[in-house]
């Protein structure tokens, strides 16, 4: 484990213990479907840079008269899930977080509830100039702006929609944006600045020495041997089993339970098929 040093109101110790320089994954990926995004793209892989333990901050709350901070879970653990820039619109992003969302649950690592703060989103957006075929330009990013603690999949829409619509005019005014960290006002629908952007020198990484390394290959081989079957997995036995349109399947399986009562209402219903005569067979199964 490592010690960050942070000098903010959220962070009353002045740094944070952190997993940075030895997370528990790295280099992973996460496939999506977003037939409405603009662009559209029908399937998406997601890189997963890492995944990384590291203690939660305060709570900012902001009102009118001025911001209080609530420290109720303060220096708690908390899972940080890194990805790659892979994401290209408003739609994408909350269909990534969507579907770590169901894995999350599916696993039962957590409900995964953003109104309670089980799961929290800090959405970084960086524009880039696109050509015919909707590809970067360049291969290195420009300036980005990360939204901090978005709480909801409507929130991290608006939010990175606005984001992109205030970068646009500031790159056709000639005065591009600078790194930043920017918090997001519901109310009004816009981002507001919070503070410079950080970069890694800022943080002074060093080791922190009570903490002892910990080897969790005993526990990553108990998770595999649960067998867990993840969201996508459902979805597409749904629709191979017993013929479920892709958003039927969805649906279904977005509703803890769901699938499990049509799975057995259809084999209860196959069952009694089956029984009768031979008419009924030739009629294939559908979820309808």
């Amino acid at each position: 484990m490592t010690v960050r040093t942070t000098f903010i109101r959220t962070s009353q110790k002045g740094y944070q213990i952190s997993q940075y320089a030895l997370p528990v994954a790295v280099n992973g990926y996460l496939d999506i479907t977003v037939p409405e995004g603009k662009p559209p793209r029908d399937k998406i892989r997601i890189g997963i840079t890492r995944a990384h333990l590291e203690e939660d901050a305060a709570k900012n709350i902001h009102t009118p008269e001025g911001t209080a901070v609530d420290f109720n879970r303060a220096g708690t653990p908390l899972l940080e899930i890194v990805s790659e820039p892979d994401l290209r619109a408003p739609q994408e992003a909350k269909a990534y977080l969507q579907e770590l969302r169901s894995i999350m649950r599916a696993i039962g690592a957590s409900d995964a509830d953003m109104e309670k703060g089980q799961m929290r989103c800090d959405a970084n957006v960086s524009l880039l100039e696109i050509d015919e075929k909707n590809m970067p330009t360049q291969a290195f990013l420009n300036p980005r702006i990360e939204i901090k603690n978005l709480n909801s999949f409507r929130a991290v829409e608006r939010a990175i929609t606005y984001e992109i619509e205030r970068q646009t005019e500031l790159y056709a005014a000639n005065t591009p944006p600078t790194g930043a960290t920017r918090g997001w006002d519901e109310n009004r629908g816009v981002t507001f600045e919070q503070r410079s952007k950080e970069s890694g020198a800022d943080y002074r990484y060093f080791p922190e020495p009570d903490l002892p390394p910990q080897d969790l290959i005993a526990i990553r081989e108990q998770e595999e041997a649960r067998g867990v079957e993840l969201p996508a997995e459902k979805r597409n036995r749904l629709a191979d089993e017993w013929w479920f349109t892709p958003s039927d399947a969805a649906f279904f399986v977005s509703n803890e339970g769901w699938a499990e009562y049509a799975e057995n209402v259809m084999g209860e219903l196959g069952a009694w098929l089956e029984s009768t005569d031979d008419s009924n067979k030739s009629r294939g199964r559908t979820p309808q």
